[in-house]
């Protein structure tokens, strides 16, 4: 039996990551964004990353579309989208008392690929009344507005 020791590791956290507004356009999530070079192309990709959404206002819904992309280029004009990668997060209640708290996390398992490519999380709402934050609590001990930040947290590995 062989052990393979090297192969790609990636470890990464956004401290104090200043607030987003989800609206109608997709954006890339603060500290989602990495560069991966895989030593086998046959292998597989472990994409792991955690952040922090909440509804923007305690009046309003969000549903909100979030799909993992690649690029060979720092994103610059070489844009995929990685088939499979996707997925939505909403919220039921609409409540001034209620408001939607929640530490997402994102786990995919994609192919892996030949040359050194960068990876992002983007998200979109599904219309701009729909819309939310990202990173940054602001009532944090449930009525005081404290504005306290979730630092965002990124794993990607060779499998």
């Amino acid at each position: 039996m062989s052990y393979i020791k090297e192969k790609f590791y990636l470890n990464k956290t956004v401290l104090q990551p200043a607030n987003q507004i989800i609206s109608d356009s997709y954006v890339e999530i603060t500290g989602s964004n990495c560069y991966v070079d895989p030593k086998l192309s046959t292998n597989k990709l472990v994409y792991k990353f955690s952040f922090y959404i909440t509804q923007n206002s305690s009046d309003t819904k969000f549903f909100l579309h979030v799909k993992l992309q690649k690029s060979n280029d720092e994103f610059s004009s070489n844009i995929v989208d990685i088939e499979g990668a996707n997925y939505n997060i909403a919220n039921d209640t609409v409540s001034g008392s209620d408001h939607f708290y929640k530490v997402s996390t994102v786990l995919f398992v994609v192919d892996s690929f030949s040359t050194p490519h960068n990876l992002r999380l983007v998200c979109k709402a599904y219309d701009t009344n729909k819309t939310a934050w990202t990173h940054e609590n602001r009532f944090f001990d449930g009525s005081t507005v404290t504005d306290k930040f979730y630092n965002t947290s990124l794993v990607v590995f060779e499998v």
